[in-house]
């Protein structure tokens, strides 16, 4: 009996972080887009790996089993706004100088395709990378396993699923590489091109 008791609380408190469930009310009451670096801080010693010189705008959402406070790094200069999620099942790595806008996901786990009865089989777990220099738009989904190049330019809302190469930008659902960039910053063609051409595409197959 005491063991299926010890069994049952186990379970039920796989996901719990002290220092982090500690740490969440304080940055509740720091106002939005502003004391980003207070706000870095306060996760600094909830135990993660972020740069003393980067920027967080808002509060983050995080979650996962296990050592959570090893898997996430956040590099110098980087920019994350507010409501960002962070799914840690696996390490996600953030470069320098990257800039991930609000409502982003971060997802590194999912689960194998079961049987009719349970169609969500046997969860996975696979890393996330992001290169120096990246930029990522709101309500961007990254899925797991996926690396994204550096200097690549991801558009608002793009669900990405397999990985973009260096100084692109990827836009759609899936996310598919619609433009090369230069180093200096030029895009081959108008990023608003690229994403107009994405939401085209998809209209066209539904």
């Amino acid at each position: 009996m005491l063991k299926k008791v010890f069994t049952v609380f186990r379970e039920e408190f796989s996901g719990f972080h002290l220092r982090l469930w500690l740490v969440q009310p304080l940055v509740r009451m720091l106002p939005n887009l502003a004391l980003s670096r207070l706000r870095g801080l306060l996760y600094r010693l909830a135990g993660f790996h972020i740069h003393k010189r980067a920027f967080i705008f808002g509060r983050l959402v995080i979650n996962g089993g296990g050592p959570i406070r090893q898997r996430l790094f956040i590099g110098e200069e980087c920019i994350i706004n507010d409501a960002v999620f962070f799914n840690l099942g696996a390490p996600i790595r953030l470069g320098k100088g990257i800039a991930i806008g609000p409502r982003c996901l971060f997802i590194t786990e999912s689960h194998r395709l079961g049987r009719s009865t349970f169609r969500a089989g046997d969860l996975f777990v696979a890393p996330i990378e992001v290169g120096d220099g990246a930029w990522l738009g709101s309500c961007v989904t990254v899925l797991p396993g996926v690396t994204i190049g550096r200097g690549a330019v991801v558009a608002a809302g793009a669900v990405v699923t397999k990985d973009i190469p260096a100084n692109t930008v990827a836009a759609g659902v899936p996310a598919k590489v619609a433009k090369e960039l230069t180093e200096d910053g030029i895009a081959l063609a108008p990023v608003e091109e690229a994403v107009e051409a994405s939401r085209s595409e998809i209209t066209a197959t539904m």
